[in-house]
């Protein structure tokens, strides 16, 4: 009676360690997974959540300007993440992933600012981070200056693709208009571009 009893017990036991190994490993695998989605603050929307996220191809062109940083991220995020990687620039190994910036996410103020973000609600933004955000649109090679930037703040420069709702960040404005690739254009003056060059080149 003492075997068996001892027996009962060694599988009580057996049974309770491996309760608890499976609850250890599944505690991990879920603090794993938690580490793993973006953290995002405001109303963007996690990519994670999204089953077909869009991250569409920027023109050929732009690709390979150095002056131009185009974070992997759904297009609807791409406003965010490029003024991220304006505000936290990472010049290591792989910049352009999301990864690189995510942890800085909860630092933007998104009030009364729906995602994606429009040219016209940048001016919310801009008031709710004190900083200043300059947005051109890039159309065929030209470049047209949509939005001034308030003045006030961190200075920021993007570039608005209107063919896929994308923006990604100018990190070299000088080098970004010295392209011979491109034709800057206007929306008001011609002067208002080249004054604007000017200021930004003796900066």
């Amino acid at each position: 009676v003492s075997t068996q009893s001892n027996g009962e017990f060694a599988k009580s036991q057996l049974l309770i360690n491996n309760y608890f190994i499976y609850l250890v490993s599944f505690i991990t695998f879920l603090a794993k997974m938690k580490r793993s989605i973006a953290r995002v603050p405001g109303n963007l929307t996690a990519s994670s959540k999204r089953k077909s996220p869009i991250i569409s191809p920027i023109p050929p062109l732009l690709k390979k300007m150095r002056s131009i940083k185009n974070i992997a991220v759904p297009d609807e995020d791409s406003f965010a993440y490029s003024v991220l990687c304006a505000l936290y620039p990472y010049n290591g190994a792989n910049s352009n992933r999301p990864s690189k910036y995510q942890d800085h996410l909860d630092t933007l103020n998104m009030k009364d600012v729906k995602t994606p973000v429009l040219v016209e609600d940048v001016n919310i933004f801009e008031k709710n981070n004190n900083v200043s955000i300059e947005v051109f649109q890039w159309s065929n090679g030209k470049v047209i200056l949509l939005k001034r930037g308030s003045g006030v703040g961190i200075a920021i420069d993007l570039l608005y693709l209107d063919e896929i709702k994308r923006y990604v960040l100018i990190k070299d404005f000088n080098a970004f208009i010295d392209s011979r690739e491109i034709i800057i254009t206007r929306c008001f003056t011609v002067d208002i571009v080249c004054m604007l060059s000017l200021m930004k080149r003796s900066c």
